[in-house]
């Protein structure tokens, strides 16, 4: 059975890097902002975690490139 994947490793990244800089910025407007900044910041989280977007999937989008996948 295959991983759902559907999200690239440089993806990932971007996407650790932009919730970092989403909570950052969330702070900046006190609570109401650490709370949706917080809220961003876990979705991009997630999604760079499990490599799953559910986004990518309704738009049809996959940027992970299965002929480079290790066993």
């Amino acid at each position: 059975m295959e991983k759902k994947v559907n999200v690239s490793n440089a993806d990932r990244v971007i996407r650790f890097i932009l919730g970092g800089a989403a909570l950052g910025f969330g702070a900046a407007f006190g609570p109401a902002g650490w709370v949706l900044g917080g809220l961003v910041a876990a979705l991009l989280w997630l999604s760079a975690w499990t490599g799953f977007c559910h986004v990518y999937k309704v738009l049809g989008i996959d940027t992970y490139d299965r002929t480079k996948r290790a066993g």
